[in-house]
């Protein structure tokens, strides 16, 4: 996501990692940090294609208030997880518990789900990054996204740092 006070080649990153859990950097504090041998291997974009309302940024902005600086956890118990648990009608928060934690491709999945852009009661815990880096190719025999309509992603861009 990229905000004015940031320029056009400088945008933050909203990721969910294990010393920090949720939480943003920008593209300028990263970019030296990706390559082989380095905190991150490699990175990819996708563009996720469809109409932003305004109540869809406004969604998206509660969303990341209610994550933000949650811890980072994956284990066994939550990656075996079959459905999505609901959220106590009687908490101050409208997208997620209080003691929620995520881990990366969770939290894109979760947000997903929120904003409308996937259709699942499946688990968030259950979607993997390469759940979120597959193309629907013609005779492939795994399972794509459930995107809603009216949203998809684009082709996968491998970012190369030179």
């Amino acid at each position: 996501m990229r905000t004015e006070e940031e320029g056009i080649n400088n945008f933050s990153i909203v990721e969910a990692v294990g010393e920090y859990g949720v939480s943003s950097t920008t593209w300028s504090e990263i970019k030296e940090e990706i390559g082989v041998g380095k905190f991150y291997e490699k990175v990819a974009y996708r563009k996720l294609n469809g109409v932003r309302s305004r109540e869809f940024v406004q969604i998206f902005d509660q969303f990341l208030e209610e994550t933000w600086e949650h811890e980072y956890e994956c284990s066994i118990k939550k990656l075996t997880q079959g459905k999505s648990f609901n959220i106590d009608p009687y908490c101050d928060r409208k997208y997620i518990s209080k003691n929620r934690t995520f881990f990366c491709s969770e939290l894109i999945a979760k947000a997903y789900k929120v904003l409308g852009v996937m259709k699942t009661e499946r688990a968030s815990a259950s979607f993997f990054p390469n759940h979120f880096a597959r193309e629907a190719h013609k005779n492939e025999k795994y399972e794509l996204l459930p995107m809603a309509p009216g949203y998809s992603l684009s082709p996968l861009y491998n970012i190369i740092i030179f």
